[in-house]
């Protein structure tokens, strides 16, 4: 099955739907907006400079309710050799942001940066410089996550103390006028 480009709404569907194996070759339009969730793999034949468009790419398998197991990757770059640009591309998408692993959508707003510092570093320092980032990018990303993770732990706590203080102002309002609530209460217990 090729898709040709956006025209073809029922791509997603057609692949979904033909006997047998199938290989879905897409170009750059097919990277938002399908959900292929059913699909076992990913065989990449490039490796986009962007780590977002990688996500988008990527996110097209692993969606919400995705029922099959892992997605597997496939990489075919133009050279593999180690010094290359498209080995430390990849080396650094591996080690450094784990893309193939795990999700990076929760840092999206991060990558901007992460990308000019991936250009300029490939042009200042080469390929050598990409693989010299990964520690770096890994680190960024973990505290950033755990700041996440912080953040969220404190709103459902002010989430949770929300009832607790409406509950604890509806009392002092009552206590405002004790003569009231005292007559109240001796009509409530003596009938």
């Amino acid at each position: 099955l090729l898709l040709a480009g956006p025209e073809d709404d029922d791509v997603a569907e057609h692949f979904r739907c033909a006997p047998g194996p199938t290989i879905m070759v897409a170009d750059r339009s097919a990277e938002e907006g399908l959900n292929l969730s059913f699909a076992d793999a990913i065989v990449h034949l490039d490796l986009p400079l962007s780590a977002a468009r990688i996500e988008q790419r990527i996110g097209r398998l692993d969606r919400y309710g995705r029922r099959q197991g892992m997605i597997r990757h496939r990489i075919l770059v133009p050279s593999d050799d180690d010094i290359s640009p498209w080995a430390a591309w990849y080396a650094l998408l591996t080690q450094g942001f784990r893309i193939f692993n795990r999700s990076i959508s929760d840092v999206q707003f991060l990558l901007d940066d992460f990308e000019h510092q991936v250009f300029e570093t490939l042009l200042m320092s080469g390929p050598e410089g990409l693989v010299g980032l990964a520690n770096d990018i890994r680190a960024r990303i973990d505290d950033e996550r755990k700041s996440q993770d912080e953040q969220y732990a404190l709103d459902r706590i002010a989430l949770a103390e929300e009832p607790v203080e409406s509950f604890i102002q509806t009392l002092e309002d009552a206590e405002a006028d004790e003569t009231a609530l005292e007559k109240d209460v001796d009509q409530w217990l003596l009938g």
